[in-house]
């Protein structure tokens, strides 16, 4: 490579000489030209002052009218616009203010090559072909004038008319004349760049056509460049990773008022995004949608602003609406009714949002994803200490009904609406099925259990983590249900019916009632009672955080250092959130998260629980606690039409109950729809011991049993099975008989398969039911500490008691 340096009157020379060859390209053109000079800059940057505030504007002196009133403070609040800056170089990254941008005259990209004969040649180096130059005069300049300074010229003539610089502002101009008419005089001429694919010696040529000619048959690229002037390139066709950005105004079709400056701004070579927009203004003239005209103009509505600001609050009653800063009627009163200078975009929830945009056939889609932080202790503390003095001030306040009773009738749990009998539940299993999978050791009494088993577990971990197993009596009455993972779920285009188990409501009645109530409500009115959540360290799943509150027993709400103390300490992860929509969603001025799911509810996006931390929106792969679809199985009783007497309880359990908490039995559901569905119908059933005279040894406890359990419509011939035990002479087959249905694991992971047997339930039991009084079996009877082993007669099993209590011989 060969580099040489010719200077002339007019421009300095820089010839790069490579060797090689590549084929012809013709030269750029300039940039239509611009009317930004209609553009009435008080007003414009008054409308830039209602959406962002003083603190996006560099010099308020220069706008008189604007100046007062002004906050006390700065409030250069992240997001809220796009950051601008007031320095010597801010024309040449492109990050100007618009009060220095829209100052000078204006701009147009203008490519500034004179001719390009190299091709497509990799063999140069890339260098901007435009740039944003001033390339008009004034409407009062003279025709010469303007004439010279905005008509095309040839490459020969460009020569002579490099673009100047100013050396005082940061502006450049197309040439001498345009700075001259727009009061320019003393400038800087930019340099010519010659670069050449072959050896080009212009040293010794005689005129400029000449230095064109060797140009063309050398096969170089002739350029005008700034060297260190604060000038922007630019481009004049749109590169792929903008094209989806707003450049013109009104395509939302929602500006309400026209304003000739903001359409000017938007289309002019203004360029800093914000969101989707080329610039503010363009944001400005496509006003976003709003939930309600009701408009928030004066501080502290929200209870949320601290520290007070008396120049902020004059500033959001003196200034006018903005139309862009919705439900508040100005960027100062937005301020004052949040936390003064908090970077966080809410205040109730840390959270961190990025958005993307994808082009469809028909329209272009906007998904969001929120990923969630931690609940923000001074929201918790305001909200509490709010619900504590309403509360003490409202003396007709009811505390909500416990979910878990005991009655004559036996242990009741209120599952929503309907109350439900777990005894009967219990019962109507033990029937059929006499295994040891119950929590409550007063139940079904001991001596009565024939299968034992050593893992049903009385803890919710056993919902919520692979492998465990609940007792039955447990899976009733702890408070889960399915929460379906779309909280709103408008576009036909999305076809999911996902759920996620969950806690819904304060097991033993646990925590403060005002937190019990608001947990057990589907009224949601902030991210406390909407957002689910996953307890760390028990991978348990809970509804909200008055759930996960009142299950840690918070037995108070003020004064709120508990919560709070809860809030931070990090036990627990948030859902995050993924919405997708047909318009942007501008949450730019909102306070809140939950303004911004009632905004999206109300525009009619797709707004999606993701509780898989870390997966792509709407792409969940991880696994979580997903409820699990049995609808390939029979689920609603009396489908056979044989099932004589209605039972309510056996009706829920078999319809409502989800498969999580009740496993497949047989072809069913789970047991309970194999309950209400016999197969036949029988009228004459078995119903007392010895009717066979087949029953070989008395067993006085499979007697009372016999006549104490209830009769089982689906259980041919006998009433349940203690009555075929006592009228056979063989055991009868009493097998868990459960599907193992490999449809539960799917795409989200391995689902939680809870009951029918839990977790070490018979170190609970007592075994005091073996009375002393019992009478004897062929001379002999079974200790306290023995269990009677019906497949060997007159044979006593010992049983060890140790902290768990466990067979030495299993009696299966």
């Amino acid at each position: 490579m060969m580099m040489m340096t010719l200077t002339t009157q007019f421009t300095r020379l820089v010839v790069v000489i490579f060797a090689s060859s590549i084929t012809l390209f013709a030269h750029g053109n300039e940039s239509t030209k611009s009317d930004e000079r209609n553009i009435n800059l008080n007003a414009l940057i008054h409308q830039h002052l209602l959406l962002c505030g003083y603190d996006y504007i560099c010099d308020v002196s220069d706008f008189p009218l604007l100046k007062s009133p002004a906050p006390e403070g700065s409030y250069n609040i992240t997001g809220v616009c796009p950051n601008c800056y007031c320095d010597d170089e801010c024309m040449s990254r492109g990050d100007c203010c618009p009060d220095v941008y829209f100052a000078v005259p204006p701009m147009a990209c203008v490519n500034t090559t004179l001719l390009n004969t190299t091709g497509s040649s990799k063999n140069l180096k890339p260098k901007p072909p435009s740039y944003e130059i001033v390339n008009s005069c004034p409407s009062e300049t003279g025709s010469r004038e303007r004439n010279l300074c905005e008509k095309s010229y040839t490459p020969q003539e460009l020569l002579t008319r490099p673009p100047v610089a100013s050396p005082t502002f940061p502006v450049s101009y197309k040439n001498r004349h345009c700075a001259m008419c727009n009061g320019e005089n003393d400038t800087l001429n930019w340099i010519l760049d010659i670069d050449c694919l072959k050896f080009a010696d212009f040293n010794f040529l005689s005129t400029y056509q000449d230095i064109i000619d060797l140009a063309r048959n050398r096969k170089c690229r002739m350029r005008y460049s700034p060297m260190d002037s604060p000038v922007r390139s630019c481009n004049l066709t749109i590169q792929p990773e903008e094209q989806f950005l707003i450049r013109s105004c009104n395509v939302s079709g929602s500006w309400k008022s026209f304003d000739l400056s903001i359409k000017l701004a938007c289309e002019s070579t203004y360029y800093l995004k914000f969101h989707e927009y080329k610039n503010v203004f363009c944001y400005i003239c496509n006003q976003p949608t709003h939930m309600t005209s009701d408009v928030i103009d004066k501080c502290n509505v929200t209870g949320m602003w601290y520290p007070n600001d008396a120049g902020l609050e004059r500033a959001c009653l003196y200034h006018l609406t903005s139309q862009n800063t919705l439900p508040f009627k100005n960027i100062f009163c937005y301020l004052c009714n949040r936390i003064a200078n908090d970077n966080e975009t809410f205040y109730d929830v840390v959270t961190n949002i990025t958005e993307d945009m994808v082009e469809k056939r028909i329209h272009t889609e906007y998904m969001y994803r929120i990923q969630t932080g931690l609940l923000r202790p001074g929201y918790l503390a305001y909200t509490y200490t709010t619900i504590h003095q309403s509360t003490a001030q409202n003396t007709n306040i009811i505390n909500p009904p416990n979910l878990q009773a005991s009655s004559d009738k036996g242990i009741i749990v209120r599952k929503r609406h309907t109350e439900l009998n777990v005894t009967n539940l219990v019962y109507k299993q033990f029937a059929v099925r006499p295994f040891d999978q119950f929590c409550d050791k007063m139940i079904v009494p001991l001596q009565y259990v024939l299968v034992f088993f050593t893992s049903c577990s009385c803890y919710p971990s056993c919902l919520f983590r692979w492998g465990e197993i609940c007792c039955l009596d447990f899976a009733f009455i702890y408070p889960a249900s399915c929460l379906n993972v779309y909280v709103e779920q408008p576009n036909n285009e999305i076809e999911d019916d996902r759920g996620i188990l969950v806690t819904d409501g304060c097991w033993k009645n646990r925590g403060h009632p005002i937190i019990r109530s608001r947990c057990e409500s589907h009224h949601q009115p902030d991210i406390i009672s909407f957002l689910p959540l996953i307890e760390k360290f028990g991978n348990t799943y809970y509804k909200s955080f008055d759930c996960f509150l009142c299950n840690e027993n918070v037995d108070d709400i003020f004064p709120t250092e508990t919560i709070e103390t809860i809030a931070t300490a990090g036990d627990y992860f948030l859902s995050d959130i993924d919405i997708l929509c047909n318009k942007s969603l501008d949450f730019g001025h909102l306070v809140s998260f939950m303004d911004l799911i009632n905004l999206s509810r109300y525009i009619h996006c797709s707004v999606l629980f993701n509780m898989n931390r870390g997966d792509e929106p709407f792409k969940h792969t991880a696994p979580y606690v997903k409820c699990i679809d049995r609808s390939k199985f029979t689920g609603t009783c009396n489908v056979t039409g044989n099932w004589p007497e209605y039972d309510p309880d056996v009706a829920w359990a078999c319809e409502n109950a989800t498969g999580n908490i009740l496993p497949v039995y047989n072809n069913f559901k789970n047991f309970y729809c194999y309950l209400c569905n016999p197969e036949n119908v029988v009228t004459d059933v078995i119903s007392t011991c010895n009717e066979t005279g087949q029953w070989l040894k008395y067993n006085i406890n499979h007697d009372k049993a016999c006549h104490l359990f209830p009769r089982i419509y689906s259980y041919q011939i006998y009433k349940n099975i203690f009555c075929e035990l006592c009228n056979s002479a063989s055991f009868p087959n009493i097998s868990a008989n459960i599907l193992d249905d490999a449809g539960d694991q799917g795409a989200g992971g391995a689902t939680i398969e809870p009951p029918p047997f839990d977790n070490t339930f018979r170190s609970i039991f007592s075994v005091t039911e073996y009375d002393d009084i019992l009478p004897e079996v062929d001379g002999g009877r079974c200790r306290k500490h023995q269990l009677y082993d019906y497949r060997k007669v007159g044979y006593c099993e010992r049983l060890l008691i140790a902290r768990r209590v466990e067979l030495l011989r299993c009696l299966l």
